[in-house]
């Protein structure tokens, strides 16, 4: 009988450090995420004063208070994928210094493609504080581990 008593107690220690262990988690990575855009989300986060049938023909002024990294994908493509999952692992390493975002392009318009110029993926373009994007600022294609860790480091310094 006594037993069993330290086993349902042990029990209950155990739910109750699963518990405490589940809710730091949760606020410690509440903001730490990749946030996966639509393109309304896209031009009203991303594009400062944006207007859907405006052409962007001199650069981006960004709309967001941290840096960002876009990565612009289309679900299939093995390095964008690569991509993401790096994308995963610095959202918690510069967890509320940057915003993450990915946009898959087969959910976006010609004209929000023709006006972000995207001709491949993955495509990824590094807001930093400045908040401007010119045109061909943006990298096309695979980028590795460090390279992506270093584009980071680069836009927190702007």
């Amino acid at each position: 009988m006594r037993e069993k008593r330290n086993l349902n107690g042990l029990k209950m220690a155990t739910k109750l450090f699963v518990l405490v262990f589940a809710f730091v988690g949760i606020a410690n990575y509440a903001d730490a995420q990749v946030i996966e855009l639509n393109e309304r989300q896209l031009l009203e986060k991303v594009c400062r004063g944006w207007d859907y049938d405006k052409d962007f023909t001199t650069g981006i002024d960004y709309n967001g208070d941290k840096p960002c990294v876009l990565l612009f994908h289309n679900g299939m493509c093995p390095h964008a994928k690569r991509m993401g999952s790096y994308m995963d692992k610095f959202s918690r390493t510069y967890r509320g210094e940057v915003y993450f975002y990915k946009v898959n392009v087969l959910n976006l318009s010609d004209k929000t493609c023709m006006n972000f110029q995207l001709e491949g993926v993955p495509t990824m373009i590094f807001f930093g504080t400045n908040g401007r994007y010119n045109f061909g600022d943006f990298i096309e294609g695979y980028l590795d581990f460090e390279e992506f860790e270093e584009m980071i480091e680069w836009i927190l310094e702007e």
